[in-house]
């Protein structure tokens, strides 16, 4: 039977007593079977509590009341848990004011009492059992304390309320993580934007995979071989030439490219193709450096022409006609960005490409151009007896001897520039991962062991052949030559002793013959020849006809001249014809001598410029956004614990009051679980939004003004933002779990009483005496307070160091950057002005600079291409070998012998310090160059830059490779330091014991160091550009511009990007910090408000507390930033550039006031706060 409502009690105890009358009757029996539970957790709790005030005695009557309605004593039941209710409210009010929580905490303690009470009125039964532990193990006063029924909406509400409340520190959270996510998948997601479009750009237009180039040309033959090869999809021969043309008025030198039909396919802009002859498709930097524009003519002239300037017809092949702007697929530098005026990796030996047809590409090649250029021309004999036709023809039978070096054949095979091949499937591969490396590497060794030795001796064999040929041809043709000659000498003669016959007979008769009258009339011609025949007819008489033939030969002065040409013509014939076959021996011998030793060089799409700087540039900066989330993630960690273990001490006698009313430890920790996980949820998607799109946009926008990228778009990568969310999800989760841990382990009674002070102790300071004394009230308080509270102290201090390292990293990276060029430019290189020119035209460089006279001293060096690697072995007395990987290119520089102490005053070479403090720290202790190096003929010195990118060291063996020559080992006698540019120095005496067999043959010295004493940085520029337009000279470099001109705009934009970042982080967690030291010192402030303090006293109390901590973090931040700086450029190993750190002076203070002006700012925002404390309530709140 239901009781009748009792007009006098209050509403909740009427509730209440209905609701247990009814859950009484209804689950007597589940209640009375399991009555041991219940005692057995009373008296859990019974002991757990005894030392409580109000709520372990209330909690003791509830369990009573409960099993005596168990029992069914109701009415008992009935007033035991408007008791326990009524204890629960108070008991939360008493234990709430020891422990010291706010006025609003007791009544949401009350107020959860009150809609337990209502809840359990309306819902009957399922009110009693949530607030009454269950059975099952335990192993603490909160274990087990899990709900039969789900969560009422008063927790529910009261855990919202307590969210709203906390609202900065959410904030806080959200804008950590936005920022940590951010800095992960932005630099990462834009870096991979650009591969992407790269790599679809390197497919679309058929990039090569590898290339093959030879010293003495390609042929059909090595076509054939190549496609027979395992793993190779496609083979293409295409031919190129260079030519020189007038740009500026400079000469400039141009490669005409034959478009391919597969592979290396140029990215039409504007215009069309090439598609007859006379026609070329140029790329947007020539159009720009020329101020052309389509359909303009460009006049160009064959790279060995005496003339560049030479006036070209309307029909001649050496003028072309644009009609496209390509992009070429090996170079994507960008001729309108800023990468055309600071690029410092450009080793393209041409200064533009044009895209032309076949038959332009191949005007100047032949089956046999590398034969032709070995067979010299033959010294043609002196003219004789001009005039005279047996002589001209003598002549030129001896000079067509010389076409036997540049006499075409017609049925010749054609001979290719390259053949580029692809790889079967390496198109569906990233053509920047590991994976294509292997797949192209795997096909690389198998052209190399299977089929480029044969070919190279197939060559070889077919250049000798030529060679012989050509000379058979040519002493074929010059013995016809020869024999016209001879046949032409015996008919002359011939034709003189037939006149002579003539005159011999005539003779005879005339002496056989009576004389006749004198008057017998006779023609004068007649007479005058019988008057001088008359004394020779007697005798003529008496000889032989052969007699007579000479005696009237000898007697005659016009026979006599033939006869003595004709005998004359016979010798030089018989002398020519010995001469030239003497010197077709000759040409034999020194044409098959001086054949180039043939040699293939097997090249990836690493061995083109363009394509090696653009995954060199995006790799650098890739590992930049690897390293910095690191220390976004550990601020972001420390922060969310200080902000959850704040807050949940702020809900200490709730959490209490909670425990004592029967809620589990996971309900009650999933209440600031979910508050983090939200927080660092929404803020992680913020920051996804930011890093797939705000800052890849940012980033392309600077890489796209280095690089020309068609068909680029921002894409998302599913899962790299979705391990980003759960990195960060994962730190602030186990940052709370922790923070919450150890509250929810303690009894509701130890939480419901405030925490005990922390025991005074003098600190370091006051045993200072002299200067703890001079120290004024407050100056001691704030001391006091700083060392008194360590996690406040570390937390501070750990953030804030955190922060002004991240900014000092970013400053670290840009100073070291910024002072690449003047370190090498200005330092290392001592010289002035280097300037290389072909081997042919070195005496000619050399005298120009002569002839000027500004040079004051000056070193004659041979530089050239080459490669260093590997070897696999190590010499005695070597530390080791360099392991097994890949190979770097270098430029080898052989100095003459007895120069290498000049070497030393135009090269600063001193050792690189490479030891493992330098390896370990950073370069935090100023490592820079060691002792002085000098070149000797024991072993050659590597610069730091290849050192570094190859792992080489003092004393390993490695294999190296001139231009054109064969690998050998050799010794590396010392790593030297150098910044920009990866230098080989080999003394002359080693080079010729490497590289040239007996070492006899002095190399040609095709460079030139020089000092132009102290002439002004613009003048030395000025003349270095005045000696790039000489066309004897290839390339003129003046340090000085060097200098001034070097940059990286790609890696400072990236540095703007993350100092940016760092400082909103430290604004954030100097803003979180602030707050949480402000919520934990209420009582405190209220306290000096009371004590007549005045606002700005409060403010400047708490203000230098903070501002120490901030000045004691940027102390320990500077170092710190300076540190990971050094790990973060030493791991950027980029090729041709070695990271020396350096950070001026500027950026440290910047930093740290920066950091310093952002704890203004925070400080600004946090005195309202301390204004708006109400000292009387915050005072009563422990009441």
């Amino acid at each position: 039977m239901t009781r009748d409502v009792d007009p006098v009690k209050h509403p909740v105890e009427q509730s209440v007593e209905q609701s247990v009358e009814h859950a009484a009757r209804r689950d007597a029996g589940e209640i009375a079977s399991r009555p041991s539970d219940f005692r057995a957790s009373g008296a859990g709790n019974t002991a757990g509590h005894d030392d409580a005030n109000g709520l372990g005695v209330a909690e003791r009557r509830a369990v009573g009341g409960v099993e005596r309605a168990a029992a069914g004593d109701v009415s008992a039941g009935r007033s035991a848990v408007v008791l326990a209710v009524e204890g629960a409210t108070g008991g939360a009010s008493t234990a709430a004011g020891f422990a010291g929580v706010s006025a609003g905490d007791l009544a949401t303690a009350g107020s959860v009492a009150t809609d337990l009470a209502a809840a359990g009125s309306a819902g009957g039964a399922a009110a009693v059992p949530s607030s009454v532990p269950s059975s099952g193990p335990s192993s603490g006063p909160s274990a087990g304390r899990t709900s039969r029924a789900a969560l009422p909406s008063a927790f529910v509400r009261d855990t919202l309320r307590c969210w709203l409340r906390s609202w900065k520190r959410f904030a806080s959270i959200a804008v950590i993580s936005m920022l940590g996510v951010a800095v992960l998948t932005g630099i990462y997601a834009g870096c991979r934007d650009a591969f992407l479009a790269a790599g679809r750009f390197y497919d679309a237009q058929g990039l090569h995979d590898i290339q093959i180039v030879s010293t003495a040309g390609l042929t059909d033959d090595d076509v054939a071989a190549l496609r027979r090869v395992s793993g190779v999809e496609t083979v293409e021969a295409v031919r190129s030439r260079s030519a020189t043309l007038t740009v500026g008025g400079s000469s400039k030198t141009v490669t005409l490219q034959q478009i391919g039909d597969r592979l290396d396919r140029p990215y039409l802009q504007r215009g069309r193709l090439p598609q007859a002859a006379g026609e070329a498709a140029v790329t947007a930097k020539f159009l720009k450096d020329a101020g052309l524009k389509l359909g303009d003519m460009v006049d160009i002239a064959d790279s060995m022409a005496d003339d560049v300037n030479d006036a070209a017809t309307e029909t001649d092949a050496n003028r072309l006609t644009i009609v496209g702007v390509v992009i070429d697929p090996r170079d994507l530098s960008n001729p309108d960005g800023y990468s055309a005026m600071t690029s410092f990796r450009s080793s393209s030996t041409e200064d533009y490409t044009f895209f032309v047809t076949e038959t332009d590409a191949a005007a100047t090649l032949d089956a046999d151009s590398a034969a032709e250029t070995t067979v010299s021309q033959s010294d043609t004999a002196s003219s004789v007896a001009s005039g005279d036709p047996a002589q001209s023809d003598t002549a030129a039978a001896s000079g067509d001897t010389s076409d036997a070096s540049t006499s075409d054949t017609d049925d010749a095979a054609p001979v290719y520039t390259a053949i580029n091949l692809r790889v079967r499937g390496a198109a569906d591969l990233d053509t920047f991962s590991d994976v294509y490396d292997d797949a192209v590497s795997a096909v690389t060794a198998r052209i190399e062991q299977r089929v480029q030795s044969d070919r190279q001796k197939a060559r070889r064999t077919q250049l000798e052949d030529a060679v012989t040929s050509r000379i058979a041809d040519a002493r074929s043709e010059a013995d016809r030559k020869f024999a016209q000659a001879q046949t032409q000498i015996d008919r002359q003669r011939d034709q003189l002793n037939a006149q002579v016959d003539a005159l011999a007979s005539a003779m005879q008769g005339q002496t056989s013959a009576q004389p006749q009258s004198s008057t017998q009339p006779q023609s004068s011609r007649q007479a005058a020849a019988t008057q001088a025949a008359a004394p020779s007819a007697a005798t003529a008489a008496t000889t032989t006809t052969a007699q007579l033939r000479a005696a009237i030969i000898a007697q005659s002065p016009q026979l006599t001249q033939a006869q003595r040409q004709l005998d004359q013509a016979q010798s030089d014939l018989d002398a020519q014809r010995a001469k030239t076959t003497r010197q077709l021996a000759e040409q034999q011998s020194q044409a098959l001598a001086d054949l180039p030793e043939v040699r293939w060089y097997v090249q990836t799409r690493a061995s083109i410029g363009g394509f090696s700087a653009f995954k060199s540039d995006m790799s650098s900066i890739q590992s930049i956004g690897r390293a910095f989330p690191v220390v976004f993630l550990l601020v972001a960690v420390l922060m969310s614990l200080t902000a959850m273990t704040r807050m949940v001490e702020e809900d200490r006698g709730l959490i209490g009051t909670y425990l004592a009313l029967g809620y589990g430890g996971l309900a009650l920790a999933a209440r600031y679980l979910l508050f983090a996980l939200l927080a660092c949820l929404i803020g992680g998607g913020l920051g996804l939004l930011a890093g797939f799109l705000g800052i890849p946009a940012f980033l392309l926008v600077v890489i796209e003004g280095l690089y020309t990228l068609p068909g680029v778009q921002l894409e998302y990568d599913w899962l790299y933002g979705s391990a980003g969310i759960a990195l960060f999800v994962v730190g602030v989760a186990v940052a709370t779990a922790v923070a919450c841990r150890g509250e929810i382990r303690q009894t509701p009674a130890a939480l419901m009483r405030p925490k005990a002070p922390k025991a005074g102790a003098r600190i370091l300071l006051e045993r200072v005496g002299p200067l703890w004394r001079r120290l004024s009230f407050l100056g001691k308080v704030t001391a006091r307070n700083i060392f008194r509270f360590k996690s406040r102290l570390i937390m501070t201090v750990g953030g804030v160091a955190g922060c002004t390292a991240l900014i000092v990293c970013g400053f670290a990276i840009n100073d070291t950057v910024a002072t690449l060029g003047v370190k090498q430019y200005d330092g290392i290189y001592r010289y002035d002005l280097m300037t290389v020119s072909a081997d042919a035209d070195a005496a000619a460089m050399r005298a120009r600079l002569d002839d000027d006279g500004l040079v004051t001293s000056s070193l004659n060096v041979r530089v050239e291409n080459g490669e260093i690697g590997p070897t696999g072995g190590s010499d005695s007395g070597s530390t080791g070998s360099v392991a097994a990987g890949g190979s770097e290119t270098i430029q080898l520089v052989v100095v003459p012998r007895g120069k290498s102490a000049q070497l030393g005053r135009m090269i600063d070479l001193r050792t690189a310090d490479t030891g493992p403090v330098c390896r370990y720290s950073g370069g935090l202790f100023g490592c820079g160059g060691g002792t002085a190096v000098t070149l000797g003929d024991g072993g050659v010195i590597v610069s730091q830059s290849a050192a570094n990118s190859l792992g080489i060291q003092a004393g390993d063996v490695v294999a190296l490779r001139g231009d054109g020559l064969e690998r050998t080992r050799v010794k590396v006698a010392a790593v030297t330091r150098s910044l920009i540019g990866s230098d080989v120095y080999v003394s002359e005496t080693l080079y010729g014991r490497l590289f040239g067999g007996d070492g006899d043959a002095a190399p040609v010295w095709n460079a030139v160091y020089a000092k132009l004493g102290r002439s002004s940085d613009a003048k030395q520029i000025a003349y270095a550009d005045d000696l790039a337009d000489d066309p004897v000279i290839v390339k003129a470099v003046s340090c000085a511009d060097l200098a001034a001109s070097f940059a990286f705009d790609l890696m400072g934009a990236v540095v703007a990007l993350i100092v940016a970042l760092a400082g909103a982080l430290a604004l954030v967690v100097l803003f979180t910090l602030a707050n949480t030291n402000v919520s934990e010192r209420v009582r405190e402030m209220a306290t000096l408000k009371v004590l007549g303090f005045y606002d700005r006293e409060v403010h400047r109390y708490v203000n230098r507390e903070m501002l120490l901590l901030t000045l004691m973090g940027v102390v320990v931040g500077l170092p710190l930033g300076r540190w990971v700086g050094g790990l973060l450029t030493a791991a950027l190993n980029m090729p041709s550039l070695y990271f020396e750190v350096d950070v001026r002076w500027s950026s440290y203070l910047i930093a740290a006031v920066a950091t310093v002006g952002f704890s203004l700012i925070v400080q600004l925002l946090t005195n309202p706060v301390l204004d708006r404390i109400d000292p009387v309530s915050s005072l009563k709140s422990v009441e």
